[in-house]
């Protein structure tokens, strides 16, 4: 192309973009991405129109890494093992007791930052409270539990009074603790209020709601209220196995309930079936060394131990 056939290209081209300028916009611009500030906030587990099902709370996707852990493990953040060479393959999940330590970790760091930064009667404080309590819990400490749980308790009536879904969380916790401890009346009464506000904000087939059924259920068992129990229990995994399926942990969870409440009613046959079919639930979800297979483990056993004399002891079927 000669000189002044590319001078006239590019007067032809600058002619076209002034033409194509158009005017000025009154409008605002228009943003992508909104300023998160303007949106609406929900509480963890709140209902909420955000999702089709109405949960804010997503459940853990397999194979993720929940993102608190990512830099505590060089392998799952940087891909690499201690001398940094790069992975040929993803490092095996920690065994349940290792991440539960950790988990158990990085919150008492956190709760003491936030104390510092915050004060000892923040709502921040609060809610890391409470998820140390259940971590307290999960691993079987279940009087630390419960003193971590009661200071969450005191801020979050305060902050949010006693009708909030963050009040009834904290309510749930305090009943698995006492739980724990054997104190079936305490227990019940925790279960009770989170029960209670689950039910008139979130409708009476919430995941949470099954939750507190399960929990009241348990108290009513510690109570020797096994008939009340069972109708408690049935509910509960009637809306875990509606809402996440029958090989879900929260089915399992109660079906294991409902084997020890039918064991108390002297339902044997039925309690060792509800009591197998959840600890296979377990194995398969979780492997044989899980917490969950131990402890439905234990109760099948001392369910079969403690038969009559006259009746035939069978092996229970746990594969």
């Amino acid at each position: 192309m000669t000189a002044p056939t590319t001078r006239f290209a590019l007067f032809a081209a600058g002619l076209l973009l002034v033409a194509c300028q158009g005017d000025l916009s009154s409008e605002p611009p228009v943003h992508l991405n909104q300023n998160m500030d303007q949106q609406n906030r929900h509480e963890a587990q709140e209902e909420t129109s955000v999702f089709d099902d109405g949960r804010a709370m997503r459940n853990h996707l397999e194979g993720t890494v929940p993102v608190g852990h990512l830099r505590e493990d060089p392998r799952i953040y940087a891909g690499k093992n201690a001398q940094g060479d790069f992975l040929k393959a993803l490092p095996p999940e920690a065994p349940k007791g290792e991440k539960l330590e950790l988990t158990k970790e990085l919150l008492e760091r956190a709760l003491s930052i936030q104390e510092r930064e915050y004060g000892p009667e923040h709502v921040e404080v609060a809610a890391t409270l409470g998820n140390l309590g259940n971590a307290f819990g999960d691993l079987g400490d279940y009087q630390k539990a419960k003193e971590l749980l009661e200071r969450a308790y005191k801020i979050t009536k305060k902050e949010f009074g006693s009708g909030h879904t963050r009040f009834a969380h904290v309510c749930i916790g305090l009943a698995k603790a006492h739980g724990g401890l054997k104190d079936g009346v305490r227990q019940q009464e925790y279960a009770q209020v989170a029960y209670d506000i689950y039910k008139s904000s979130m409708g009476p087939t919430h995941l949470l709601v099954a939750d507190a059924l399960l929990e009241l259920g348990n108290a009513q068992v510690q109570l020797e209220n096994a008939s009340e129990a069972v109708s408690m229990l049935n509910l509960s995994h009637t809306i875990f196995e509606r809402e996440l399926g029958m090989e879900s942990a929260g089915a399992a969870k109660a079906m294991r309930s409902l084997g020890v409440a039918k064991g108390s009613l002297g339902e044997v046959d039925s309690a060792v079936a509800l009591l197998e079919g959840a600890c296979k639930i377990f194995k398969r979800k979780f492997g044989p060394s899980h917490v969950q297979v131990e402890t439905t483990t234990s109760a099948l056993l001392q369910l079969t131990t403690a038969l009559p004399e006259d009746r035939p002891k069978k092996k229970p079927r746990l594969e």
